[in-house]
């Protein structure tokens, strides 16, 4: 019967040399081990770094600007004052910005750029409003908004020009802005024309040098150019005045740039007959707007003036008989041409106009330039010792011929223009100005209305 063979038993003890080996090889194996896992953490954590290093460097410049579009109504005066608004931005990110200009419309005179330190922007976001920084240089005197003073001492960064940076069309002068740094746009403009318009300039940013990554942004305001002060009604027609009587008329003098001016009011040619008074108002007499409806000027300073116009001074000047337009002139502070007001009316007296359109003009109507114009009107008087006489016509190609009729107190009075000689609408100031002979001499005043068509 075959025997089993024989196998070293279980517990049979290794070598002292063979515990060396195994004990040598297992040290190996964890210093290998060690060594790959720090290869590999150290390699992961570079390649981290390096991606966010190449995602910031990657990243499109971005600027933020609060406000783009300026809202809210801005009023300047005409040249040759001049004014600006401003426009807060932000870089915020940690790279370098180029800022430059791509174009201006003409309203603009002028873009510029100033960089902020962190506190100046604190003290400019506390102090300018919701829809940016507007800011007046008045001419002359230099009225300024009330308020602007204190806006203008929390503020006074702006004013130091030299740090100011002005842009050029087409990425001329560009601005370098640091990474968490904040600036202020300024554009500025000159109005020479009144009514609003649209001040705007188009910015092009993107990372330094790197001109393919280029973005846009429109920065635009609404500016109505306006008169220094200005009337809420330019023409006034007080109606009739006879003997012994007189008017008033009434209107408010003010100003959407000047919180304070200073208002005098007379006749163009200071005649006795009209005087002006003018009075400031205050408090609540002071209208909140005033102008057209639909664009209605806001109102910082205001007078009223009233013009009183009588028929006979107290020192016995008359005014002349027949229709008038008085111009009231009004004088403030550095204006340079006075405002002017018209008020019209007609003075009637004892010497009336029979005509059969307007008793008190003449009519010519439309009529053939190549073949002139004739009319007959007359005039009539209860004083039958009234004499009349020609004084003066105005323009002098009128051809005026005054005979007295046989029945007391009356003349005819013709009136032609010669063919050929007018072209056109007659001036406004057209007429005829006839004088009464002996005594108090006193004017009678007929216009001459007409077109003359080619």
């Amino acid at each position: 019967m075959a025997t089993e063979p024989t196998r070293p038993a279980f517990d049979q003890r290794l070598s002292p040399w063979t515990w060396k080996n195994l004990f040598a090889l297992c040290v190996v194996v964890m210093i290998i081990a060690g060594m790959t896992f720090v290869s590999q953490w150290v390699t992961t954590e570079e390649s981290r770094e390096n991606r966010g290093n190449q995602m910031e460097i990657s990243e499109p410049a971005r600027l933020i600007f609060p406000v783009t579009t300026l809202t809210r109504p801005i009023f300047q005066e005409l040249y040759p004052a001049s004014g600006h608004v401003d426009f807060l931005f932000e870089n915020p990110q940690s790279i370098p910005v180029e800022l430059g200009m791509k174009e201006k419309n003409c309203k603009c005179s002028k873009v510029e750029v100033l960089l902020l330190s962190s506190e100046e922007k604190r003290r400019y976001s506390e102090k300018a409003p919701a829809a940016g920084q507007v800011g007046w240089a008045a001419s002359g005197l230099g009225n300024l908004l009330a308020g602007l003073h204190e806006q203008i001492t929390r503020t006074s960064f702006l004013a130091e020009t030299a740090r100011w940076q002005e842009l050029q069309r087409d990425g001329g002068n560009q601005v370098i802005l640091p990474g968490n740094r904040s600036g202020v746009v300024r554009l500025s403009w000159q109005g020479r024309q009144p009514g609003p318009q649209r001040v705007k300039v188009v910015l092009w940013y993107r990372p330094q040098s790197e001109a393919a990554k280029a973005k846009f942004e429109t920065l635009e305001a609404l500016v109505t150019f306006v008169e220094p002060i200005m009337a809420d009604r330019r023409e006034i027609d007080v109606g009739e005045l006879t003997a012994g009587t007189q008017r008033t008329a009434s209107f408010l003098c003010f100003s959407s740039t000047r919180a304070y001016f200073d208002l005098t009011a007379r006749d163009r040619f200071g005649h006795p007959c009209i005087q002006c008074a003018v009075t400031p108002l205050n408090g609540l007499q002071l209208p909140a707007k005033l102008g057209p409806d639909a664009a209605p000027f806001p109102v910082l300073c205001a007078y009223r003036v009233d013009v009183t116009i009588r028929e006979r001074s107290a020192a016995g000047d008359v005014l002349p008989l027949g229709p008038f337009s008085r111009i009231i002139e009004l004088m403030g502070d550095d204006l340079f041409e006075p405002l002017q007001v018209s008020v019209k009316g007609v003075v009637h007296g004892d010497i009336k106009l029979i005509t059969n359109r307007d008793r008190d003009r003449i009519e010519l109507g439309d009529f053939a330039a190549s073949a002139g114009v004739e009319q007959t009107v007359f005039l009539q008087t209860e004083r039958a010792q009234t004499e009349l006489q020609l004084a003066s016509k105005y323009p002098q190609y009128l051809e005026v011929e005054l005979t007295k009729e046989k029945v007391a107190g009356r003349w005819k009075l013709k009136v032609a223009i010669a063919p050929n000689r007018a072209s056109g609408r007659l001036p406004r100031d057209a007429g005829i100005v006839l004088t009464t002979v002996g005594g108090q001499a006193r004017e009678l005043r007929i216009p001459v209305a007409g077109h003359a068509v080619n």
